[in-house]
């Protein structure tokens, strides 16, 4: 029984047998029916040829490769040329394999099979493997026709009795291939004797054909010459582990491998042995490299359950697939990865899905609340500890953005408390310790993880809180220290507080007031509480709980506390001896922006944790869909995806991840590019605070989350409805990856107010005209998608703009100018995100190679740009734009693009999925039944 090949989750052990298999028209059906294979094996037969001419006493130019491509000749051949052959065929079918990207991770060799596994494995080339093939068949030449082999169906203990009966004769084991199955060998005479005389029909003797008797003791002059003979090679270091059935062992550097390789000719071995050695899981896959399955046959035999794959002995069909197409599938799957994984190193991202795949860092099921919120503080704690050096200051940005992907897909719970605690905290305090010793030695205590992290800036009285803080910080002259009160309720900070026995630091946001004077929002950094709780005059509420994503989410009040000049963030603003406060940026609102510095941090991290958490979504229910059945009367036994419901959804699902992702690594690359000079006071832009200080912040990472939340939002919910049951179930994880899109909407800034911002900031600009969409232009146009998405952004500002210049010319005040329009406001904003994240996805997929991987990028972008065209549709054809049939040509392009999209639909999942990581059930390829049932405990009556 063959194994289906997964390269994506399976590792490969290649095996390669010994002598005694007919070779005859070994490669022929493949070299006549897969001709992309012919160069290689044209190739590699030359080379092989070429040394036999060299080195065999007796060459038969073009016989090897006679042998192997067609079916003219048949055993007995003559001397070597068996063995040259077979060697030939185990060299091209590791070639093959390994350019489709089928590799080791180990090999296993028996007898004669080394000499290829050497190759396979980097000691040999391929022409020094042929010479120790020659050298091979120079040292037993003088034993040809002399003896031979015997193949029995009997244990190791069962054939030696069979030996012991005989004992007159000097034959011995030469070979255990499986638990029942053994090699004979011995001189001619002897064997003749020993098949005279056997009379067990049960268990016949069969011939191999093999010319002489290996792994025969009497023969150690034959190991003396093959060990001189093959002294000219020079073997190089192994490149991937090799086990010999001889040894029973693994070569290790410093084996002399000409040495070990001679014992063969004298002592036998043991497969059986050998496999149990090798470090093996259920992922493992043994590749036959033999011209039939036999030796996967012993495998299976000796190691239960082993899954093994024998490339000749599959259909000509099912080998062109894998042999052709599937080379192809893998460069689109490493290019799809690859843009994927955005400014962060592949490297990296192994590194990070190694860390989080830590038990010590999963959630528990079954607890309260309150455990929850402990065992996420332990558990984010953990993480601390275990981060790479290069995370720490952000000195290797990208750790950041592979740590918020693997984050967010292990759980929302603990992506939030790093967001808190690196993005927020450890942001402010990197951006304000210049001027500042002991901001440094605070972030050191987080980055440890020795203290945990506390971002109060929301007050619970008022919408948009940040915009003044109520909180207030009054200079003491007297003392030069501060002292911070909240003076109402509607003041009380909401922040992660509701655990209060902890080591916690807090970065507080307060207005500063200077001789009764307010002069700015800051930061002040202070101890909120430790193992005894709250410090002396911060109060602490129990948790007020929010199960989209859980956490002790809390409120604080600060009674009069009385904090050290060095509290005070300063951020190169002084208050001198005469009192006299000074800030260099010489305004309130730019020290707003620049208080706020830090969440440009957390955007950069949501949007990367945001859009690799709707990949998964969607590949998840891709996956389930994928290997799902109806029994619905309309297509009983019909496949879920076959269904255009299902199909349409589940791809639009993943064309919107595959945009957003380009989307959020963009903005990636843009905050990995701004953290070498983040700290400076020229970062802090001169833009004005408009309604809102996020757009003065970063416009473009602002909209990335503002844009990425309500879309990941719908798309888990659409993956979960399209899940059924199994979409409900917590621990498929869609519920999680929900609530995480919901909580930011709001956490981070209100994304209905970045929209707004973003939008006004563009109306008090010049406003370009673009070039209008061409209306012939064919619905696959990049450049057509472009200019729809530019002109209904231009469209809708320019609208606004004009209503603003009219009615203000009216005398009307603000409230009534913009109030009138902020619907149309807010859908220009958003305009003006979707079109970003359009060039961005484009952009990305220009980059792709060519072939499969590009098409695939292109129609993800086509399916998300048609499905944002056809939502808009009533606007496009109100706006002359878009005529009726362009109109229903939309659905049309719609269907074709997921069927095809439905094709390579594993590529797919292959490329974007994150299975392992999730821990869902549903992420199973194999059978969903058995891993939602292994998942769950059981209780038997």
């Amino acid at each position: 029984m063959s194994t289906q090949l997964n390269i994506y989750s399976q590792n490969y052990v290649f095996a390669f047998p010994g002598q005694g298999s007919d070779p005859c028209g070994a490669l022929a059906e493949l070299y006549q029916h897969v001709p992309e294979t012919r160069d290689r094996i044209d190739t590699i037969l030359a080379i092989i040829e070429t040394e036999a001419a060299a080195h065999e006493p007796d060459p038969h130019p073009g016989l090897i490769t006679q042998v192997l491509l067609t079916r003219d000749h048949a055993l007995p051949l003559p001397s070597g040329v068996a063995q040259l052959a077979l060697y030939g065929a185990a060299v091209v079918l590791n070639q093959l394999l390994q350019a489709t990207g089928i590799v080791p991770s180990l090999i296993v060799a028996q007898s004669f099979g080394e000499i290829a596994a050497r190759v396979c494995g980097g000691v040999l080339d391929i022409a020094q493997g042929a010479r120790a093939v020659c050298a091979l068949n120079a040292a037993y030449r003088s034993e040809e026709g002399r003896g031979s082999m015997l193949l029995v169906n009997l244990s190791a203990q069962d054939t030696q009795a069979l030996l012991d009966r005989y004992p007159e004769s000097n034959l011995v084991l030469g070979s255990v291939n499986a638990p029942a199955q053994c090699i004979i060998s011995g001189e001619t005479a002897d064997l003749e004797h020993l098949l005279a005389h056997h009379d067990d029909s049960a268990h016949p003797l069969r011939p191999v054909s093999i010319a002489y008797a290996s792994h025969y003791p009497p023969h150690t002059e034959v190991a003396r010459q093959l060990h001189k003979n093959l002294q000219p090679l020079t073997p190089k270091p192994f490149k991937t582990p090799i086990y010999s059935t001889v040894l029973g062992r693994r070569y290790e550097p410093e084996d002399d491998l000409h040495h070990l390789f001679t014992l063969g000719v004298t002592q036998p071995t043991n497969l059986p042995h050998t496999l149990a050695q090798l470090p093996t899981d259920k992922h493992t896959v043994f590749i036959d490299l033999g011209v039939n399955s036999g030796l996967s046959v012993c495998i299976r035999k000796s190691l239960h359950p082993a899954q093994t794959y024998a490339p000749l002995a599959q259909p000509i069909e099912s080998l062109r697939h894998l042999l052709v197409n599937a080379p192809e599938a893998h460069k689109a799957v490493v290019a799809l990865r690859q843009l994927a994984n955005g400014p962060v190193d592949a490297e990296v991202h192994a590194q990070m899905a190694k860390m989080f795949s830590d038990p010590e860092l999963h959630p528990r099921a079954n607890q309260s609340f309150h455990e929850g919120h402990r065992h996420t503080y332990q558990r984010l704690q953990h993480l601390m500890r275990q981060l790479p050096d290069g995370i720490h200051g952000f000195a290797q940005p990208q750790l950041l953005m592979a740590e918020a992907t693997h984050a967010a897909l292990n759980d929302p719970s603990l992506f939030m408390g790093c967001v808190i605690q690196q993005g927020l905290c450890i942001g402010t305090l990197l951006a304000f310790e210049q001027d500042h010793p002991s901001a440094t030695q605070w972030r050191r205590k987080l980055e440890a993880g020795e203290s945990l992290g506390v971002y109060a800036l929301t007050e619970i009285g008022r919408s948009n809180s940040h915009m003044g803080a109520c909180v207030e910080a009054v200079f003491d002259a007297d003392t030069r220290t501060f002292v911070l009160n909240t003076p109402n309720k509607a003041a009380l900070k909401f922040a992660n507080v509701g655990i209060s026995n902890l080591d916690k630091l807090g970065v507080v946001f307060a207005q500063v007031i200077v001789q009764g004077q307010p002069c700015g929002v800051f930061a002040f950094m202070l101890p909120l509480s430790d193992a005894n709780g709250p410090r002396p005059g911060v109060s602490m509420s129990s948790p007020a709980e929010i199960r989209a994503v859980p956490l002790d989410y809390g409120l604080a009040s600060f009674d009069n506390v009385r904090l050290p000049f060095d509290a005070w963030l300063r951020d190169g603003a002084s208050i001198d001896a005469s009192n006299q406060f000074h800030d260099p940026l010489g305004s309130t609102d730019r020290r707003l922006i620049r208080s706020l510095f830090a969440p440009k941090n957390v955007w950069a991290m949501v949007g990367v944790g945001l859009s690799s958490v709707m990949l998964a979504c969607s590949t998840l229910a891709l996956t389930h869909a994928n290997r799902r059945t109806t029994q619905a009367r309309i297509g009983n036994g019909t496949g879920l995806l076959a269904f255009r419901t299902q199909r349409r959804a589940l791809f639009g699902c993943l064309a919107t991840a595959y945009v957003m992702k380009c989307f959020a690594n963009d903005s990636a690359r843009l905050w990995i590019e701004g953290t070498a000079s983040q700290a400076s006071l020229h970062t802090t832009g001169t833009g004005d605070v408009t309604w809102t200080p996020w757009a003065a912040i970063s416009q473009t990472l602002a909209l990335t989350k503002a844009l990425c939340a309500p879309a990941a939002e719908a798309l888990a919910t659409e993956c979960r409805l399209r899940c059924g049951v199994a979409g409900a179930l917590n621990l498929n994880r869609f519920a999680d990856y929900e609530g995480m899109a919901k909580i930011y909407q709001d956490a981070g800034g209100n994304n209905r107010m970045i929209l707004l911002d973003a939008a006004k900031v563009l109306i008090g600009q010049p406003l370009s005209e673009p070039t209008p969409p061409d209306p012939q232009a064919g619905l696959d146009d990049a450049g057509y998608w472009q200019a729809m998405a530019h002109t209904l952004e231009y469209r809708l500002l320019k609208h606004v703009a004009d209503h603003i210049a009219r009615h203000r010319g009216e005398g009307e005040d603000d409230m009534q100018v913009w109030n009138a329009q902020l619907m149309v406001v807010a859908r220009a904003g958003e305009a003006y995100a979707q079109r970003l994240a359009i060039d961005s996805a484009i952009r990305a997929g220009s980059l792709l190679p060519h072939g499969l991987a590009r098409e695939l990028g292109n129609a993800l972008c086509g399916l998300y740009v048609l499905e944002y065209l056809n939502k808009h549709a009533a606007w496009f054809i109100s706006e002359g734009l878009m005529d009726i049939a362009r109109y229903r040509a939309l659905e049309a392009r719609l269907d074709s693009l997921s069927d095809f999209l439905a094709t390579q639909v594993d590529v797919l999942i292959q490329a974007f999925g994150h299975g392992a990581a999730t821990r869902a059930a549903i992420a199973q390829t194999d059978h969903y039944p058995d891993a939602l049932a292994d998942k769950l405990q059981w209780a038997v009556g």
